[in-house]
C-alpha cells in the first residue's frame, strides 16, 4: 500500500477518545494507480483502539485533462478490503469532474452493516476500476476519533 502526504492534528482527549483531523494529498500519479495501489489514509491506532471516521471532504483540483474512470472511489476499513458492501463510502463523480470542486463524503454505515470498523484497523482509499487518463489532484480532509476500548 502506497503512502501519501498526511498531516495529522490531535485535538482533544476525553472520555470518548482522542479527536483528531488530518489532510491527505493525492497526486495525479497516485489517483491513476488507485485501482492497483490503495493509499493509506489513517494508520491503525494500536491494540485496544478503534478508528471512527466522523467526517471527510474531498477537494478535487482540476488541472487540464478529465479523468476517465470505470470504477468507484472507495474509502474503506483496510482489513475488510474493497469487497462489495464493505466500503465506508463510494463515489465515482469526484475524479470525473471537469472543474475543481469540493464534496463532502457520504458515509454508508447506517444502511450498510458490513462497513463496520474493526479494532486496530486502518482506513484506506482505492478505486474499484482503472482510471486511465487525467491529471487532477485530490486533497482529502478527515475528522476522526480514536476510541479507547
Amino acid at each position: 500500500m502506497a503512502g501519501a502526504t498526511i498531516f495529522e492534528n490531535p485535538i482533544q482527549l476525553n472520555d470518548s477518545g482522542l479527536w483528531s483531523s488530518g489532510k491527505v494529498h493525492l497526486t495525479s500519479a497516485q489517483i491513476l494507480a488507485l485501482n492497483v495501489t490503495p493509499i493509506l489514509l489513517i494508520a491503525a491506532p494500536g491494540a485496544g483502539l478503534t478508528l471512527d471516521l466522523v467526517s471527510a471532504m474531498y477537494k478535487f483540483n482540476y488541472l487540464t485533462t478529465t479523468y476517465v474512470c470505470i470504477g468507484n472511489c472507495l474509502i474503506y476499513s483496510t482489513s475488510l478490503g474493497i469487497a462489495a458492501g464493505s466500503a465506508l463510502s463510494s463515489d465515482v463523480n469526484i475524479i470525473t469532474s471537469t472543474v475543481s470542486r469540493k464534496k463532502r463524503v457520504a458515509f454508508q454505515t447506517v444502511s450498510n452493516p458490513n462497513s463496520n470498523m474493526v479494532a486496530n484497523d486502518s482506513i484506506s482509499i482505492a478505486l474499484t476500476g482503472a482510471a486511465t487518463v487525467g491529471d487532477g489532484t485530490i486533497d482529502l480532509y478527515l475528522f476522526y476519533r480514536i476510541i479507547i476500548e
